[in-house]
């Protein structure tokens, strides 16, 4: 009788301790799961905020440079104008035939 009531007690004992760690790991993994997803979900963002930041740059940068173009192709097409009116000036009002 001592025997069986000793075993009985331990196996509530084993129950009660794995039955405890079960839910301690269950724990554990639930904690570790939420902080992956949080460090997951950070370095999400921060590749938005450099994707997004490099987007910017790439805005500015093609921008100056259209800026740039604009005002070489105005200035070319200012000495060009200027370059055909000065060269109107002494060329013959009417071409020859073989100029035609």
């Amino acid at each position: 009788r001592f025997l069986v009531h000793l075993f009985r007690t331990f196996d509530r004992f084993l129950v009660h301790l794995f039955r405890t760690f079960k839910s301690f790991l269950v724990h554990l993994f639930r904690t570790f799961d939420r902080f992956l997803v949080h460090l997951f979900r950070t370095f999400q963002r921060f590749l938005v905020y450099l994707l997004r930041s490099f987007h910017r740059f790439l805005v500015y940068l093609l921008r100056s440079f259209h800026r740039l173009l604009v005002h070489l192709f105005r200035r070319l097409n200012r000495f060009l104008i200027h370059l055909l009116r000065t060269l109107g000036r002494f060329l013959p009002t009417r071409f020859p035939r073989t100029l035609r």
